[in-house]
């Protein structure tokens, strides 16, 4: 079952540099896992966010997955080089493993968490 709110956005590095999503890069994309505080446990009808530091030339596609069942993608040209994907309001059907399949003319990258929903 998809996930009933899922948003992804777009920010300015959560460190002091600036973006550096475009800064020479070659190859495929690089990433990092977003700073501490994401957690993988959370309480029903809280927001879970997922953030990643993203490195490389774009444009750059962003594929979702939840049990291995694409469920969003989208296309960015954005020079923005911190990403966070958002589950609004998370239930019990929202449980499972998510991957992040990042990928740009040069190949991809996958990288996954799972979800745990709290009573």
């Amino acid at each position: 079952m998809e996930p009933s709110d899922i948003h992804f956005n777009w920010y300015n590095s959560w460190t002091n540099g600036g973006s550096d999503a475009e800064r020479n890069w070659r190859g495929i994309p690089k990433i990092a896992q977003g700073p501490p505080g994401d957690s993988d446990e959370v309480d029903e009808e809280d927001d879970w966010k997922w953030k990643i530091m993203i490195k490389g030339r774009r444009p750059i596609t962003i594929r979702l997955y939840k049990d291995n069942e694409k469920i969003k993608e989208q296309a960015y040209g954005t020079k923005m080089a911190m990403f966070q994907c958002t589950i609004n309001d998370v239930t019990f059907y929202d449980e499972g493993e998510y991957k992040l399949k990042i990928s740009n003319m040069n190949g991809t990258v996958t990288t996954k968490r799972t979800l745990y929903v709290v009573e």
